[in-house]
């Protein structure tokens, strides 16, 4: 739902790949309205991709279970590593070939070099960054260009928001989140996520 992941849903469009599109809810703590923004985000997209698919995850019990059980300063990343899990079995399940996601490197904490490492760690499909090197500017003259700007700039809360530290681990070593994540015990949530999610 924010600005990044459209454009480079848009620039993976361009070469050729036919997407699917993933919005984690987790509510009662995100608003319907975020949904609809995704909804929204989603059509645009399917001018350059016609066949898109926007498939809507229940990540709320996920997301309680870190904040119940992880250090503070690791949720953010935790949280990616369990949406990267739970793309990759989603993936497999509807033949994607691999993951597409709108990080840039240090734009935000949990998109250092050693984060982005923790949160592909869980992958079992490849992950395509097409913005890696892009800046914020950059990103925003393309969002504008391809007319998901003004839709992404509403202020509705992704899951992601309700999940991030005041003090984020910026350093993450790949062992400790892998230690971090297996204490975690989500395997049965993301599995009961897989039965339920729905496409929209």
């Amino acid at each position: 739902g924010g600005i990044d992941s459209p454009v480079a849903g848009f620039l993976m469009a361009l070469r050729g790949l036919s997407l699917r599109a993933a919005h984690f809810h987790a509510r009662p703590w995100t608003a319907a309205e975020a949904e609809d923004k995704a909804r929204r985000l989603a059509e645009i997209l399917r001018r350059y991709s016609p066949g898109l698919k926007l498939y809507s995850i229940p990540f709320a019990e996920v997301g309680t279970r870190i904040k119940e059980r992880a250090p503070a300063a690791w949720m953010t990343v935790l949280l990616r590593m369990a949406m990267i899990d739970f793309a990759s079995r989603l993936g497999r399940r509807t033949r994607c070939v691999c993951l597409i996601t709108g990080e840039s490197l240090s734009q935000v904490a949990s998109q250092t070099a050693w984060n982005i490492g923790c949160t592909e760690s869980t992958a079992t499909l490849p992950v395509l960054r097409p913005l890696i090197g892009m800046d914020k500017e950059e990103i925003t003259r393309k969002a504008e260009a391809i007319g998901t700007y003004q839709t992404s700039i509403e202020p509705y809360a992704d899951c992601c928001a309700f999940f991030t530290p005041e003090h984020p681990v910026l350093r993450a070593d790949v062992r400790e989140a892998a230690r971090l994540y297996a204490e975690l015990e989500i395997e049965g949530l993301l599995k009961s996520a897989l039965d339920t999610f729905t496409t929209v």
